[in-house]
């Protein structure tokens, strides 16, 4: 074991004992960056419609990545605030993620289960209560300027 001599701080005290391959670079490490699948077929925003029955309701999901290989995000239900999602699992076809109770009537955890298609995506959503809901959904549009805002003055 080969040991590093660090003469500026504590931290250096600290890390003098670990062995030298713990501060390779991780990029050259071939299983550190690894999916089943690209991601990037399901990050983004999503405008989602729930067939709440035969009513359409709106809402919202947000896939970004965290890191090198997890999924995290943002759900809004069809009523309520932007939850967070601490973890989308996603194989490269479909997806699923949990979000526990808040405001809702039910003890389980509010599911939702998707697949992307060529249409975008679509699922079912088991609310808090047990009641499950078909969705579909389509990529939400960027919101680019066309031009820079011109304000005036008063």
């Amino acid at each position: 074991m080969r040991k590093k001599i660090c003469l500026f701080g504590l931290g250096c005290l600290l890390i003098a004992g670990l062995p030298e391959k713990t501060f390779a670079s991780r990029s050259t490490n071939a299983n550190y960056n690894h999916f089943a699948a690209e991601p990037t077929a399901l990050i983004g925003r999503w405008d989602i419609t729930v067939d709440q029955n035969g009513k359409p309701a709106p809402a919202w999901l947000e896939v970004k990545l965290s890191g090198y290989k997890t999924l995290v995000g943002y759900f809004v239900s069809t009523a309520g605030s932007a939850r967070p999602v601490s973890e989308v699992k996603f194989d490269g076809k479909t997806f699923r993620f949990e979000i526990p109770p808040q405001w809702e009537s039910g003890t389980a955890n509010l599911v939702m289960e998707g697949e992307l298609t060529d249409a975008g995506i679509q699922g079912a959503m088991t609310e808090c209560n047990g009641t499950k809901y078909s969705w579909k959904g389509v990529k939400a549009p960027y919101l680019k300027r066309a031009a820079a805002p011109a304000w005036a003055r008063l």
